[in-house]
């Protein structure tokens, strides 16, 4: 395999995982998820428990941020 098809499936082991494990945990989250807590530990802000597998893309946004800031690095 080659190093592009590795990076391929790499990126979507990373996209796919943590959505999947999202989709199958959202049904136990509460009603409202606590995204913000202020200093005193009470929630400022908070989301439908129906977003939570958008959360699980998260994890893949980060993982290409980085990705993108050390390919640079390489290519200079």
């Amino acid at each position: 395999m080659n190093s592009k098809v590795k990076r391929i499936v790499l990126d979507l082991c990373i996209l796919i995982i943590p959505v999947l494990i999202m989709f199958f945990v959202t049904p136990y989250l509460p009603e409202q998820i606590p995204m913000q807590w202020n200093a005193s530990g009470e929630v400022n802000w908070s989301i439908p428990n129906k977003f939570g597998p958008l959360l699980g893309v998260i994890p893949f946004i980060l993982y290409e941020l980085v990705r993108m800031k050390y390919d640079k690095k390489k290519n200079v």
